[in-house]
């Protein structure tokens, strides 16, 4: 089944396992969430570990979708609607993953970034779920028509955030990525 946590936890660690040996080849898929977790336990498994991750449950149908989004893992239609989101990711590890499932194997991930500066991903009516960590708080991509004349780290919506057009990098520092 499908099971939720409440996220209000400092550290938590979970592992799916495929024997109860403790031998690292026992770990099916594992994570360490910030945030709620959500994690989906296969009838395959043998096991199931979690340290300090709080009380499981099973994962409730609400239908009740949040406005904003911070850490942890949402599921599409009943959290978040499928829709264009963005956040200002002041920080410096940010990560997010669109997911097609809970059960933390990496075939799950439709696809992820570790993006510096603002972010922008859409969610998909073909999702599942959206998992994030560090970026900052999602809200719906609002459209202000305002375009910039330049820009910093960030994904930027092209005729709405700036404008087409050739531009320069000035003070690169030793990493670059465009």
């Amino acid at each position: 089944g499908t099971y939720e946590n409440d996220g209000n936890n400092a550290f938590c660690m979970w592992s799916r396992l495929s024997g109860l040996s403790g031998d690292f080849e026992d770990i099916i898929a594992n994570g360490i969430p910030v945030g709620r977790a959500v994690v989906t336990i296969e009838s395959t498994d043998v096991g199931f570990t979690s340290i300090g991750c709080g009380t499981w449950a099973p994962l409730a149908t609400s239908y009740s979708s949040l406005s904003s989004y911070g850490d942890g893992t949402w599921v599409v239609v009943d959290d978040m609607q499928p829709g264009t989101y963005e956040a200002s990711n002041e920080g410096a590890s940010c990560y997010w993953a669109r997911l097609v499932g809970f059960n933390g194997e990496p075939d799950q991930i439709i696809t992820n970034s570790n993006p510096k500066g603002r972010t922008i991903v859409t969610i998909t009516s073909t999702d599942t779920g959206f998992l994030t960590q560090g970026c900052g708080t999602w809200n719906s991509l609002q459209i202000n028509n305002v375009q910039a004349t330049e820009m910093s780290d960030g994904t930027w919506v092209v005729n709405e955030d700036i404008q087409p057009g050739i531009y320069q990098a000035q003070s690169i520092s030793d990493q670059c990525y465009w």
